[in-house]
């Protein structure tokens, strides 16, 4: 049995939002996602670091060990690392703001040519790619 297709990108947000069960996803993401299988959602791995620095600036509250959490993020998705044209792209789209970690995780969906799934008004608005919300 092969691995599921990846079908979509999580902003980091909805990576939270979904970890938290919260009703603050859209009613689209939130059946996307659910029916997802496994790893067909990706993340970049800067969502990881992303993550893990809201929890250092206590902006984020784990029940458990923020190394826990972060594996269990791992298992959840199928994790992206940054490469040579994620690294280029990140910079070079037409985004107003100039965010590290949208432009990244940005980067990781045009990269894989998929939707990225997000309430980012900036990303939404830029028409730049495919968005789900």
């Amino acid at each position: 049995m092969g691995c599921a297709p990846v079908i979509a990108v999580l902003d980091t947000h909805a990576v939270l939002w979904l970890m938290e069960n919260n009703a603050n996803l859209s009613l689209n993401a939130r059946k996307l996602i659910q029916n997802a299988q496994t790893k067909e959602l990706a993340i970049s791995d800067t969502t990881l670091l992303e993550i893990a620095i809201l929890v250092h600036k206590q902006r984020l509250k784990t029940a458990v060990g923020i190394s826990e959490y972060l594996r269990k993020i791992e298992t959840m998705f199928h994790v992206v690392p940054i490469n040579a044209f994620i690294s280029a792209k990140a910079f070079e789209l037409k985004l107003p703001h100039s965010d590290p970690f949208d432009r990244v995780i940005l980067a990781t969906a045009v990269f894989l040519k998929l939707p990225l799934v997000t309430r980012d008004g900036n990303i939404t608005r830029s028409g730049v790619h495919e968005v789900v919300w």
